[in-house]
């Protein structure tokens, strides 16, 4: 992409559609991501009327991060990322997680994620401060009471962490 394209960068309210377009399904199967249909948010980059690149929010947590393999190497995973941390600061979520491939860490590292958990060559979790799970289990840790007693909360069948 030597020459200047313009973006037109197009936020639309999902209210936990099971189905995207399809220039989004289309999008996420060329780059080996499935939909998630709890987003709330779905961040749509077209170029010339095509779809090139796409992310969503559910929650605090951005998902669904798909570039076109025409515009990888772009700076446009950057961009949209940029976007999306943007908007969800407009909508009051300033701690933010990422999921994505394990492929992807460096390309989000470089904007401010980091890594929490990984299942190796299928997902890995990050956050957007390098203190959050530390600062969330002290915080656990200063509410804990010592009554001597222990307790659980589940549902009754086993397997339950």
């Amino acid at each position: 992409m030597d020459d200047y394209i313009p973006l037109q960068f197009e936020w639309h309210t999902l209210e936990h559609l099971s189905e995207p377009s399809l220039q989004v399904s289309e999008l996420l199967h060329e780059v080996d991501i499935d939909y998630d249909a709890s987003l709330d948010f779905l961040l749509t980059v077209h170029s010339d009327n095509k779809l090139v690149s796409c992310a969503g929010l559910a929650g605090s947590t951005i998902r669904c991060v798909a570039v076109s393999p025409q515009w990888q190497g772009e700076n446009l995973a950057v961009r949209v990322l940029n976007e999306v941390e943007n908007f969800a600061h407009e909508q009051g979520r300033t701690h933010l997680f990422l999921y994505t491939k394990p492929e992807n860490r460096d390309i989000f590292g470089q904007c401010g994620f980091y890594p929490l958990v990984e299942a190796p060559n299928q997902a890995l979790l990050m956050e957007n401060t390098p203190v959050g799970i530390q600062w969330y289990c002290q915080k656990l840790a200063s509410s804990r009471h010592e009554s001597g007693e222990q307790g659980a909360i589940g549902n009754g069948t086993r397997g339950d962490c």
